[in-house]
């Protein structure tokens, strides 16, 4: 095998070299670099002239974690984007992307995180989300749990929470989130070997409702728990509380361990990781239509408030509260308090209103009483 010199003059283009053992880059026959693709955790194209690889950073000590190349187009342009074709040439040899058998397709999905719309593709061992744009894979083993949140009677919003999450520029995305018909009817034909069919219980033509359909097929093809909104928290036939997070409007979630509030993003609140909760601008004499929740986070992450939450909700989110047996801050039980001592008085009010006029009535009776009895001594 013919060593080359390496390059020293601090160049970072030239013309790269691919093949299942090597991935070289050089400049006048100089070699910049030379990287094993077994050492890659995953490939990804981030828009039109950016192609990303990952390599593995949990071992101890300075390691490379990424890095990316910049193709940009040319005017002698193929009917593939430089980008685009160069990514498909790393990912045919990244160990992660090498797909197993593709069981099916759903084309144009609306995501809510990262927003846009997306074709997604099934596989055996993985799911693939990609568009013109960018081209997202994800192996069922990073996926931690599911969840399946309902925003109205024809949407639910599904969410894949992933342990290691996807980057989109600079953007990081913890979590997929999609926007699924809750009513209506698709037909999905799947490409199944008989081993695999066994294996799943799946079935070659499956018609179901579009966000049944997801959960059916994600249940059986990654073994992870699926979470549904609605068995703690529920009000006037929502599961959700309408909030603003900063200048973020989205729906807050109370889960039966933690807190989820959906937006542009996603933010997950755990109960392990939340020091105590509070409620402020509330009381049983305010006239404000709204109140403000605070989650404190343990350690020195700070809090969040979430704003503008509606009154009327007010008496479901703490009982919530209690039974999650959450820290109530001081400001809450002192609300509760008062509100229960305001509410004790204005019982005791109506009980001596009652009282009076009881005793007016008596009055009037005898009143009529003696009338009768002086018309009797005439």
């Amino acid at each position: 095998m013919q060593e080359k010199e390496y390059c020293v003059s601090g160049f970072n283009w030239g013309r790269i070299k691919i093949d299942k053992s090597s991935v070289q880059l050089t400049h006048d026959g100089y070699l910049i670099f030379d990287m094993n693709p077994k050492d890659f955790t995953k490939s990804s194209i981030s828009n039109k002239t950016e192609v990303s690889i990952e390599f593995d950073d949990s071992k101890d000590g300075d390691a490379l974690s990424e890095i990316k190349f910049f193709a940009p187009q040319t005017e002698q342009q193929n009917d593939k984007d430089n980008a685009t074709e160069l990514y498909d040439r790393i990912a045919e040899v990244t160990p992660t992307n090498a797909a197993g058998k593709e069981v099916c397709l759903f084309e144009n999905i609306g995501f809510l995180s990262p927003k846009g719309h997306y074709d997604v593709k099934i596989y055996e061992d993985s799911v693939r989300v990609q568009n013109k744009t960018y081209d997202f894979k994800i192996n069922y083993k990073d996926i931690v749990r599911y969840y399946k949140l309902r925003k109205d009677e024809d949407t639910s919003f599904f969410i894949l929470n992933l342990s290691n999450p996807l980057k989109k520029g600079k953007s990081i995305y913890e979590c997929l989130v999609m926007e699924l018909s809750s009513n209506e009817e698709v037909t999905a034909e799947l490409h199944l070997t008989k081993e695999f069919e066994n294996k799943t219980g799946l079935e070659e033509s499956m018609t179901d409702n579009e966000l049944d359909l997801f959960v059916e097929l994600f249940r059986s093809l990654c073994n992870v728990p699926i979470i549904s909104s609605g068995h703690k928290f529920k009000t006037n036939d929502s599961h959700f509380l309408k909030c603003n997070l900063s200048t973020n409007e989205g729906f807050l979630f109370p889960m039966s361990d933690s807190f989820i509030f959906v937006f542009k993003r996603i933010r997950i609140i755990m109960f392990k990781d939340i020091k105590s909760v509070d409620i402020l601008r509330m009381n049983a004499s305010n006239d404000n239509k709204t109140f403000d929740f605070v989650i404190n986070l343990k350690g020195r992450r700070g809090s969040l408030q979430f704003t503008g939450m509606n009154r009327n909700e007010y008496e479901n989110l703490v009982g919530y509260l209690k039974e999650s047996q959450l820290k109530l801050e001081e400001t809450l039980q002192n609300t509760e308090r008062r509100m229960e001592e305001e509410d004790d008085d204005s019982g005791d009010n109506d009980e001596e209103y009652h009282a009076e006029e009881e005793e007016s009535g008596d009055d009037d009776i005898m009143s009529e009483s003696d009338d009768d009895d002086e018309e009797e001594q005439q």
